[in-house]
């Protein structure tokens, strides 16, 4: 596992079933201190970011265990990461369940000021370059098939003049 495999990315309410395998790395960055941890989706290896509480949830975790992690969002706008194993909700200090602190909006992790890891963009503008770089596909599709009508209609023309050409 490297840290170049792609990025796994939690959205909201679209719970994810990664197998952890194993720490990577941490630093401390312009947003401050992140982790990058190794998992698997689907049969494809990932480096996933999570914050403090997660990655302290996954220092418990035996290497190979299957979670769910899902992002879901609470008041005032703010998202909370929700980490479980097929026994039910899962705590950093190890223990099964939600904590007092956190029964009531059943999170383990508030996510109001999200670290950025190793990028220095937050995760609206990650969510903005996706969107940015789907439209400049969508341009050049466009493009490319301009030209292609472009190029069909030219070669229209001049199998008109060829066909005029061979009628004289």
């Amino acid at each position: 596992m490297s840290d170049k495999n792609p990025q796994l990315k939690i959205f909201t309410n679209i719970p994810v079933k990664a197998v952890v395998k194993n720490f990577i790395k941490e630093g401390e960055g312009q947003y401050g201190k992140w982790y990058m941890w190794a998992v698997t989706v689907g049969g494809t290896e990932h480096v996933y970011f999570p914050g403090e509480k997660v990655h302290k949830i996954f220092e418990k975790c035996e290497q190979g265990k299957e979670v769910t992690i899902e992002k879901k969002e609470i008041e005032g706008g703010k998202t909370v990461i929700n980490v479980s194993d097929e026994s039910g909700p899962l705590q950093a200090d190890g223990h099964q369940g939600y904590s007092k602190e956190a029964s009531a909006a059943q999170e383990v992790f508030v996510e109001s000021n999200p670290p950025k890891a190793t990028q220095d963009v937050s995760q609206d503008n990650r969510e903005l370059s996706i969107v940015t770089q789907s439209i400049l596909h969508i341009d050049r599709f466009y493009d490319e098939n301009k030209s292609f009508k472009e190029n069909a209609e030219r070669a229209k023309e001049e199998a008109k003049w060829f066909l005029k050409f061979i009628n004289e």
